[in-house]
């Protein structure tokens, strides 16, 4: 989330982007007062797709130890999630955890978010391959006590070769790597025989070790040497005439920075190669060379590479590359740039949308937030109301609401308005949240009934009108006779799409409990 000014006010993560938004904007949710100052400071929200939820809380970390975003309170202090080392550079290499990353030769494996885990993990590689855990290799007349538990093959005595000794270090690597299925089926395997001797606290921790497996290898990438250098890699992406540029900004094996750089084909010279100009404005704006661009076009320009060469960096088409996941991680990032760019620009301006809407029907306020209420039933039976939420034209569904009708025996639709009207509005008197606009699934006689139950609860200045259907005419208490407005009319479409989804949403109900009693 950044400010007009585009500094950094806070970084977060969500399995679902909308909802987690969305729940700062709501009038229904309870802010507490730092994050109302938020609110009130953002601007605009850039996001970052990521292939799972580990990848997810690692990227956090790191944009927020680079940043140091004014309202984030946690994972500002120097700490990182922790990664698995292996010493290559030792006749014997050790396996360790360790949340520092050097340039030393060693293999990383991770990050891992959850420390419990990568404990379990750790000690299920000690336990079922053998390596050592003294600090140091010192020649020894006796072996110690792992050893004779089984859990450790002894280089210390000699009992096992430093070739041998490598292949075990090349099975714990690819297992780190994800070919893990071997070791799961042994793991499985005396899981059961320890299952089957009634030996269930032994199976329980066989249980525990295949799930921390499981969890943990979501195929986090080696990270070696190259995590000393600065990558930039270049994404470019075109639909119909809208261009743009994807920039993935890697420092030291981190992902720092993620940004979208749109091109305009009218500022290009004749038999200008869009790609590597647009690579230069981007350099323009941002003189921080990297070590290595990676890209996925074709560049053939002589004086392009030459003038990279001479900058210190080298130039690597993606087919040259190793890391082909987060190259297509870049991509997919590219793609919902484009999308949402795309959509931003043919989607019609809602508030202009509800100003027509407020001024054709002599509304009080501006209707951004709209409530939908409609009425089902089966042959006057199994009577059930629905109420629906839309927040600047876009539903709301974790604020739908179903209702039984509890009054009402047999069919009376004025009767079961009154009661779901009466429902919804005590809980919103009492919430002093009113929506902007009531829309009433019926004719006059519905939006009388629904009148009805505001005058009882004495709330006088509620927007309320009701929208029939086949004549699409529009009644409001007001006024006598109804308002029919233009069938391409944008307001006339946002209250038809308010209604069939009230519509919709109630019937869904009265299906499901016809369902439930014919069962």
């Amino acid at each position: 989330m950044k400010s007009q000014e585009g500094i950094i006010l806070y970084v977060g993560k969500a399995i679902n982007l909308r909802n987690r938004v969305s729940s700062y904007f709501k009038n229904s949710t309870p802010l507490a007062p730092k994050i109302k100052l938020l609110v009130s400071q953002i601007y605009s929200i850039d996001y970052v797709v990521t292939t799972n939820e580990s990848e997810a809380l690692f990227l956090e970390n790191q944009y927020i130890k680079e940043y140091q975003p004014k309202y984030n309170t946690k994972l500002k202090d120097n700490k990182t999630y922790p990664y698995i080392k292996i010493s290559m550079r030792d006749p014997f290499p050790k396996v360790v955890k360790t949340r520092l990353k050097i340039d030393d030769g060693s293999l990383y494996f991770g990050p891992y978010v959850s420390t419990r885990q990568l404990t379990l993990l750790l000690t299920t590689i000690k336990n079922y391959f053998g390596i050592r855990r003294c600090q140091r290799i010192n020649k020894k007349t006796a072996p110690c006590l792992y050893y004779h538990m089984n859990l450790c093959t002894a280089p210390c005595i000699n009992k096992i070769s430093e070739k041998d000794y490598k292949k075990l270090i090349k099975d714990i690597i690819l297992l780190l790597e994800g070919n893990y299925k071997n070791l799961l089926r042994e793991l499985t395997q005396q899981m059961q025989e320890k299952s089957a001797q009634l030996e269930f606290e032994s199976a329980q921790k066989y249980k525990d070790k295949i799930a921390a497996i499981n969890t943990l290898m979501e195929n986090q990438r080696v990270e070696n040497l190259s995590s000393s250098k600065n990558y930039d890699l270049f994404v470019f992406l075109q639909y119909n005439t809208k261009q743009l540029l994807q920039i993935f900004r890697i420092k030291k094996g981190y992902l720092v920075q993620n940004i979208s750089f749109d091109i305009y084909s009218e500022d290009l010279e004749e038999n200008e190669n869009k790609f590597i100009n647009s690579i230069c404005q981007f350099y323009q704006r941002y003189p921080d060379y990297p070590d290595y661009i990676v890209y996925d076009e074709e560049i053939n320009s002589k004086s392009f590479k030459e003038y990279m060469t001479n900058k210190g960096i080298k130039l690597i088409p993606v087919s040259e590359w190793k890391d082909k996941d987060l190259y297509i991680m870049v991509r997919q990032n590219a793609y919902y740039s484009l999308k949402r760019e795309l959509e931003v620009k043919e989607d019609k301006d809602y508030n202009s949308i509800a100003i027509q809407l407020k001024d054709d029907l002599k509304l009080r306020r501006l209707p951004k937030s709209i409530i939908g209420i409609d009425i089902s039933h089966l042959s006057g039976k199994q009577i059930v109301a629905s109420m629906i939420y839309f927040l600047e034209g876009i539903p709301q569904k974790n604020q739908y609401r179903k209702f039984d009708i509890k009054t009402v025996p047999d069919n009376d639709d004025y009767a079961s308005i009154r009661e779901v009207v009466f429902r919804v509005f005590k809980r919103i008197k009492q919430e002093a949240n009113s929506p902007d606009l009531v829309l009433i699934d019926g004719g006059r006689g519905q939006l009388n009934a629904a009148m009805d139950s505001l005058d009882k609860l004495q709330i006088e200045d509620q927007d309320i009108l009701s929208l029939a259907k086949k004549e699409e005419i529009i009644y409001l208490p007001l006024m006598k006779e109804g308002i029919r407005l233009d069938e391409d009319n944008d307001g006339l479409k946002l209250l038809q799409q308010v209604r069939d989804e009230a519509h919709r949403f109630a019937v869904g109900f009265q299906r499901f409990k016809r369902k439930r009693i014919f069962k």
